[in-house]
């Protein structure tokens, strides 16, 4: 549930508001639709789809984790366990959606995540989140 906090605004009130998410994030809504913009329907499908594989979704996770750094192909093979071949096939799938880039430093090829298209990804599912809550309460 959201716990909505008024931010100072000129002209519309409902214009720019900040709120708290179930997270206990501050949300800036202006800021969510902007990038909301840029995010279409087909975009998410794709990214979705491609990170709907479990193997897949542990690499985005430790790529996460790893931070703006990223970590090397051989660190994930070996914390994932498996074959170099089958991760490479993973990671064209997460680098032709953009979840992913790799960087080369020297001899280690990096993978590192494309955070701003995760943040995209993120606010498109969530836009309307919980809009009809209000009108279904009223209805009751």
């Amino acid at each position: 549930m959201r716990t909505r906090l008024r931010a100072p605004t000129f002209g519309d009130p409902q214009e720019h508001q900040l709120y708290f998410d179930k997270t206990g994030n501050i949300v800036d809504n202006k800021l969510s639709t902007i990038k909301m913009a840029n995010m279409k329907l087909e975009t998410a499908a794709l990214i979705l789809s491609k990170i709907g594989n479990p193997t897949r979704l542990k690499i985005v996770r430790l790529l996460v984790r790893a931070g703006d750094e990223g970590m090397p192909v051989g660190a994930i093979q070996k914390k994932l366990k498996i074959p170099g071949s089958t991760l490479t096939h993973h990671i064209s799938h997460l680098k032709n959606a953009k979840v992913i880039r790799q960087e080369r430093h020297q001899a280690t090829l990096f993978c590192i995540m494309e955070y701003e298209q995760l943040s995209k990804l993120v606010a498109y599912l969530t836009e309307e989140c919980c809009i009809d809550s209000s009108a279904q309460e009223t209805a009751a």
